[in-house]
C-alpha cells in the first residue's frame, strides 16, 4: 500500500461528533477531542443561548483544537448534558470564539 493510498483510507477522516444535549433544552452535535485536555469548552454565543450560569475563573489561555485562543479564558459554566442517555453534570470552560464548533468535549 502506498503513502496516499494509506492516508486517504486512515489518517484523514471526518470529525468524531457526537449528538448532546444540553439541561436537555438545548441541543447541539459536539466534537470529542481526545487532545483536549479540558473536560469541555463551550462556545460563548451559544452559552449565552442555552442561559447557562456563569462563575468567574482566575483568567487562563486555553489550547484548542489547533490553536491557542487568541483571548484568555475567564468564566465557566455549569451544564447538565446527555450524551446517548449517560448524563452528567460539569463544567465546561466559556470560549470567545470555537470555530465550527458550538460544544468541544475533551477528557473527562
Amino acid at each position: 500500500m502506498t503513502w496516499d493510498e494509506f492516508k486517504g483510507q486512515h489518517m484523514e477522516g471526518p470529525s468524531f461528533l457526537v449528538h448532546i444535549s444540553i439541561n436537555e433544552n438545548y441541543s447541539t452535535d459536539a466534537l470529542v477531542d481526545t487532545g483536549c485536555l479540558t473536560y469541555g469548552m463551550i462556545d460563548d454565543r451559544f452559552a449565552r443561548k442555552c442561559r447557562l450560569p456563569r462563575f468567574t475563573i482566575r483568567p487562563r489561555s486555553i489550547q484548542a483544537i489547533d490553536a491557542v485562543t487568541t483571548s484568555a479564558i475567564s468564566e465557566v459554566v455549569q451544564v447538565g448534558i446527555d450524551v446517548a442517555g449517560h448524563r452528567r453534570i460539569g463544567y465546561f470552560y466559556v470560549a470567545p470564539n470555537i470555530e465550527g464548533y458550538k460544544v468541544v468535549l475533551g477528557l473527562p
